[in-house]
């Protein structure tokens, strides 16, 4: 099928946390975080917000521009659900309308849960009906202040993405590739109540498969735009130095961590004009799994 993003909304946690305020914490030098993972400041969700306010406050911004009455289908992607069941969809479905049927689907994936939607919307989308993709995650709420291995590297954050079909000057995708390691569930893991990753094994996974993977599927003849997950700055700099130099690479990790299953649609909401001029993208999500998302997409005109 063929699709167009109508409108994309984020809404971030109210704390905007410094470096200085956790490397005072830890008893670091002044700059040791931004020199390591290149992030300069998080967001984080302050005692009122949790993953399926800020995911509602995100729809609300959607709803203010526009008619959602064609939507039929509500995909969710989160880690961190408010509720166990029923998943995040179920709740942004009675925001949305009181009466209205839809079909909502609750994703249980990470870094790759935008990819994966947007590849499922792909498949559901027709003409006259919508598509809504929700992405929310509030990671610190589910690890210890005193982890200084993961702690100063994820923000939180939620995103709305309205989807719709159409037959001119839209995306198509092209290519698509997905992948899960096996044996790697516990090097980034949500268990009882505590997040816990192994950051080695994971920065490991990201190079020896992600980048690799990146690389096959940017077009050889084209300029490619890639939205890649923000997981830091040592992955982004391999990135950067195995892709076509003719290729675009914009990033956001430094102002605002790694937002998980929002950390791609932030980038794309942010770069909105770099959508809008280039005729191939390459979005790319990793991580929790171990897993890695791809769809190559090609703008139709």
């Amino acid at each position: 099928m063929t699709f167009v993003i109508k409108n994309l909304e984020v809404s971030l946690g109210n704390i905007k946390e410094k470096n200085f305020n956790l490397e005072r914490r830890y008893n670091w030098p002044e700059g040791q975080i931004s020199n390591k993972i290149g992030i300069k400041q998080r967001h984080i969700s302050n005692a009122n917000q949790n993953t399926t306010t800020l995911a509602k406050t995100a729809v609300k911004k959607i709803l203010k521009k526009n008619n959602l009455s064609k939507v039929k289908f509500i995909i969710s992607v989160t880690n961190t659900p408010t509720r166990v069941f029923p998943s995040l969809a179920h709740e942004i479905s009675s925001l949305i309308s009181k009466s209205k049927n839809f079909m909502c689907m609750g994703i249980n994936a990470g870094c790759t849960g935008y990819v994966d939607a947007l590849y499922l919307a792909d498949k559901l989308i027709k003409k006259n009906q919508d598509v809504l993709i929700v992405t929310a995650d509030t990671y610190s709420k589910y690890i210890d202040i005193n982890d200084k291995s993961i702690r100063p590297i994820f923000s939180d954050g939620a995103s709305c993405t309205h989807l719709q079909f159409r037959k001119k000057n839209c995306w198509k995708i092209e290519k698509e590739f997905f992948q899960t390691e096996s044996d790697t569930l516990e090097y980034l893991e949500l268990k009882k109540q505590k997040i816990n990753m192994n950051g080695p094994e994971v920065l490991s996974f990201a190079i020896r498969k992600v980048l690799k993977t990146i690389n096959s599927l940017l077009n050889k003849k084209s300029n490619t735009l890639i939205f890649a997950h923000q997981a830091g700055k040592i992955v982004i700099k391999n990135i950067l130095l195995k892709i076509k130099k003719n290729s675009i690479l914009p990033t956001n990790y430094e102002k605002n961590g790694n937002l998980v299953s929002t950390s791609i649609p932030f980038l794309i909401k942010e770069n909105f004009n770099l959508l809008k001029k280039n005729k191939l993208i390459l979005i790319s999500g990793f991580g929790v799994g171990l897993s890695h998302s791809h769809i190559l997409i090609k703008k139709i005109n």
